[in-house]
C-alpha cells in the first residue's frame, strides 16, 4: 500500500468513526468511546507505516486488536448502535496474511521440520503472538529440567510459551509406531505435569483453527481441574481445590485471546485452515494414524466445551478466585 492509499484508508476510517460518534453523542459513554476511537485510528495509521509481513507489524497488532475487541464487546454489552470494523479488520488481516504466507512458504524460516509443524506454529502466532505482543515463545526449546532418565540428555519441546506455562508437541506418524519415541513422549507428559506445565500434543488431524482452539482451552481447563466451573454444577465446586491465582489468570488470558482471534482473524484463519486441509489430504496415505485420530492428552478429558462457551463463563473463574480471597481474609481476621 503506497502513501496515497494509506492516506485514503485513514481518511475513510476517520470519517466513518466521526459519523458513528455523532450518533452516540447523547450516551454517557460517549467521551470514553471518543478517546478510544481516536486511539484506534492512530494505531491503524502507525501499522500502515510498517512493512507487510514483518515481525514488528505482527507484534504491533496485539494492542490494536485488543482495542478493537474491547470496543466490539462494549458495543454489544452496552447495546450501543452497531459499528462495522470491516475496514480496520481488512487492514489487520492483510498484514496477517502477508506474514502467514511468507512463513508458510519457508516452513517458518526453515525452523520447522515439516509443514504440519509450521502450520501449528502459525496457528499459535494467530492465537497468542498477534494478540499478546511481546510473548516469550521458543521453538525447539530444551529446558534443563527435562532430561532423559536413561541417557541424561536434555529433551526437546517443539513450542514453549514459558510465561504461560504452556508447551506444544507436533506428532507425526512415528510418534505412534516407534516405541522409543512413545516412551519419550509419555515421559515428557508426566515430567511437565510435575512442573505444572501444560503440554499439548497435536497431530496432523488436529490442524484446524476450531479444533485447536477447543483442544487448547479444554486441555488447560482439565489440567487445572476446573471443569465444573463451566457447568451447572459450579455451585458444588470446592474453592479450596482451586489452583494458584497465577495459573487461573493465565487460563483466562489464553481463553480470551483464543476467542479474540476467532472473532477478529476470520480471513486469516480461513486461509490457514484451507492450507492445512490441503496438507492433511496429502498426508493421509502415509500417515494413517496421525491423520485420522487425535493425539493423546496430558490429562483425561472431562467433556469439551467450545471456545464461545468457555469465554462466556470466564466470569465464574473470576468469582471463584475472589471467593477464595475473601475466605483467606476471613480466616486471617
Amino acid at each position: 500500500m503506497d502513501k496515497n492509499q494509506r492516506q485514503k484508508s485513514i481518511r475513510r476510517i476517520r470519517e466513518k468513526q466521526k459519523v458513528y460518534l455523532a450518533s452516540i453523542s447523547t450516551f454517557d459513554f460517549y467521551p470514553n468511546f471518543t478517546i478510544r476511537f481516536k486511539k484506534l485510528a492512530k494505531k491503524i495509521q502507525r501499522l500502515l507505516r510498517k512493512d507487510y509481513g514483518s515481525t514488528n507489524s505482527i507484534k504491533d497488532l496485539s494492542s490494536l486488536t485488543t482495542l478493537i475487541f474491547g470496543l466490539v464487546e462494549d458495543i454489544k454489552h452496552k447495546r450501543f448502535p452497531n459499528y462495522s470494523f470491516d475496514d480496520e479488520l481488512k487492514i489487520v488481516n492483510d498484514y496477517l496474511l502477508w506474514y502467514l504466507k511468507n512463513k508458510w512458504a519457508t516452513r517458518y524460516d526453515f525452523e520447522c521440520s515439516s509443514y504440519g509443524e509450521a502450520a501449528l506454529v502459525l496457528y499459535l502466532d494467530l492465537f497468542v503472538t498477534a494478540t499478546t505482543g511481546d510473548v516469550n515463545k521458543e521453538l525447539q526449546a530444551k529446558p534443563t529440567f527435562l532430561k532423559n532418565p536413561k541417557t541424561g540428555a536434555v529433551l526437546e519441546i517443539d513450542i514453549w510459551f514459558e510465561d504461560f506455562r504452556l508447551a506444544f508437541e507436533f506428532q507425526g506418524e512415528h510418534h505412534y509406531i516407534d516405541n522409543k519415541v512413545k516412551e519419550k513422549d509419555n515421559f515428557k507428559l508426566e515430567e511437565l505435569r510435575k512442573k505444572k506445565i501444560v503440554l499439548i500434543p497435536v497431530n496432523i488431524s488436529q490442524l484446524n483453527s476450531t479444533k485447536l482452539q477447543r483442544l487448547i482451552v479444554n486441555s488447560i481447563k482439565d489440567f487445572l481441574g476446573i471443569h465444573n466451573l463451566f457447568t451447572d454444577e459450579r455451585s458444588d465446586f470446592m474453592i479450596k481445590n482451586l489452583p494458584s491465582d497465577h495459573l487461573l489468570l493465565n487460563f483466562s488470558k489464553i481463553a480470551q485471546r483464543l476467542y479474540l482471534s476467532k472473532i477478529l482473524f476470520v480471513e486469516s484463519l480461513r486461509w490457514l485452515d484451507d492450507e492445512s486441509e490441503k496438507y492433511i489430504t496429502n498426508m493421509v496415505k502415509k500417515n494413517p494414524i496421525s491423520s485420522n485420530y487425535p493425539a493423546p492428552r496430558q490429562t483425561p478429558e472431562h467433556g469439551d466445551f467450545d471456545i464461545e462457551h468457555i469465554y462466556k463463563k470466564l466470569k465464574y473463574v473470576t468469582q471463584a478466585r475472589k471467593s477464595r480471597t475473601r475466605l483467606r481474609v476471613s480466616k486471617a481476621s
